[in-house]
């Protein structure tokens, strides 16, 4: 089975843009959010520059923890935004090697060019233009270790960049399938035995290991909150994926917030009031409340694929691969489906 399906995009519905909240003044809610990652299954994140030889080791702190950096954390989650969200597609090129597919994104969901803003650049910022920058109003701080499991060194299989040459995967009849996600592998990574110039040799974390995670955000309006909430917690069973190797089985982690505070900041300094904290039952409780927009929607096309993708199965044993260079030269019109 292919290790990855799109979810698609309601192209009726245009991404709503509006200015985002100012930085200079109290408005919306600010707050924390604390919690743990766990990893599903192995994980791997590049430490930087690459070694000249030898296996790449998990990326580590000055202190020479392990850590998943707040870049990655932002990365994984402003993805999130803007599939659930109905946000732009910031960071679509649409040339690969010699195939150009610029014009397969309608002009609504190119990336935010004026201080009109959609969700996911009102909440994590934007370059829209050469001369204006939005700020964002959510940020991440590294993830740090709680526990390590140890995972021996491995070599992965071959893993190369996108191929949208072959259309029939990465074209609808008109517009571009979606957004890729790589589905959950509980059966084990997939490895390989000797490097090549196609794979990588890794020392990744097992699973078990724990991070602890914090996150800060300003001004949110309602809508924003609920969405950054519920890109975090998802439903129970799903996982998120991170980090290198996503398509041989890496990646799958559990969020799970901890501590959520909420601060009104306008009525902080005028009442000395106005600071909220949810942890045990209530957490849950209003972490519920806030995400049911989401959770309740089961008309969506695009949250019922994500929800199929990132389903977690402890028992599921589907083998995902690759097909090979044979299948694609026997079957070049056939749709990304009729792997799966």
């Amino acid at each position: 089975m292919n290790p990855y399906d799109f979810v698609p995009i309601d192209w009726d519905k245009s991404p709503i843009r509006k200015p985002a909240s100012p930085h200079d003044r109290f408005s919306g809610v600010s707050g924390k959010i604390e919690g743990t990652i766990t990893a599903e299954t192995p994980i791997f994140i590049f430490d930087s520059p690459k070694k000249m030889c030898g296996a790449e080791p998990f990326i580590t702190n000055q202190q020479g923890q392990h850590i998943i950096p707040g870049s990655s954390l932002k990365g994984l989650f402003r993805s999130l935004v803007e599939t659930v969200g109905n946000g732009c597609f910031l960071f679509f090129d649409g040339k690969y090697e010699d195939k150009d597919i610029t014009t397969k994104l309608p002009e609504d969901f190119k990336k935010c060019e004026t201080a009109d803003l959609c969700i996911a650049c009102r909440m994590f910022g934007a370059m829209h233009s050469s001369d204006m920058l939005s700020l964002g109003h959510v940020s991440f701080n590294d993830a740090v270790e709680v526990s390590i499991c140890e995972h021996e060194a491995v070599y992965t299989i071959a893993l190369m960049g996108p191929k949208p040459r072959h259309e029939a995967f990465y074209l609808d009849p008109e517009w571009i399938a979606g957004r890729k996600y790589y589905f959950h592998q509980p059966r084990g990574i997939l490895p390989a035995q000797t490097k090549t110039n196609y794979n990588e040799h890794i020392i990744p974390v097992d699973t078990g290991s724990q991070f602890a995670f914090s996150l800060q955000f300003t001004n949110l309006e309602t809508l924003e909150l609920q969405t950054l909430l519920y890109t975090l917690v998802l439903e129970q069973d799903m996982r998120h994926k991170i980090g290198y190797g996503k398509p041989a089985g890496f990646g799958s982690v559990h969020f799970d917030i901890t501590k959520l505070t909420l601060i009104d900041y306008a009525s902080r300094y005028v009442a000395k009031q106005g600071t909220t904290e949810y942890e045990g039952e209530g957490r849950k409780t209003y972490l519920s409340e806030q995400t049911q927009l989401f959770t309740d929607d089961t008309t969506s096309p695009t949250l019922n694929a994500l929800r199929r993708i990132w389903r977690w199965d402890p028992n599921d044993t589907t083998a995902y691969r690759y097909p090979s260079q044979d299948w694609f030269d026997k079957n070049s019109n056939a749709p990304i489906r009729e792997t799966l």
